[in-house]
């Protein structure tokens, strides 16, 4: 017998859900993961709807909400979305200050601003290589040379960026 009948063999069919403690059939509990199915949850699906809607409710009755950055308390409306951490005067500040450490850190940073900036005047094309037209992104192969860009479409380009390796500052593909 191999290992994997062994182990579908060995696999319950039925748990314990822990919130309502009733042993249900393995069906009744959401996988935990895609990439591994017979791995589940510890609360059964009715739990795990109930713990949603619970959960929906207390957070849609929240006014106010504390910046991660300033640590004040702020009415919703200072955040830019429900889900962000900083409010929107810290946001654009932090900002500031990452990107003046990019600038003293990388020392391409002012050509990569510059490609950017010419390359956003430039016409969208579909995906040169799969000739897809949703979300195209525009790829420098060289930063000094801004006007030499690439339309890639956001799958291809980050299977670009995966493939190319970085040596001292030189990205060969």
């Amino acid at each position: 017998m191999s290992l994997f009948m062994s182990l579908q063999k060995d696999r319950p069919h039925h748990l314990n859900c822990a919130k309502c403690g009733e042993n249900k059939p393995v069906s009744e509990f959401y996988a935990k993961s895609s990439n591994f199915p017979n791995l589940r949850a510890g609360y059964c699906k009715d739990c795990c709807r109930e713990y949603q809607r619970e959960y929906r409710e207390r957070t849609s009755q929240v006014k106010e909400k504390r910046c991660s950055y300033c640590k004040a308390v702020l009415p919703i409306s200072a955040f830019s979305s429900a889900g962000q951490s900083y409010c929107k005067s810290c946001r654009t500040e932090y900002g500031r200050k990452r990107s003046k450490i990019q600038w003293l850190t990388d020392p391409i940073y002012e050509l990569k601003q510059k490609a950017w900036n010419m390359a956003q005047r430039l016409k969208r094309k579909p995906c040169e290589n799969c000739g897809t037209e949703d979300k195209i992104e525009r790829h420098h192969s060289d930063y000094t040379k801004p006007l030499q860009v690439v339309c890639l479409c956001r799958v291809c380009h980050a299977k670009i960026h995966r493939r190319a390796k970085t040596y001292n500052s030189v990205v060969v593909l």
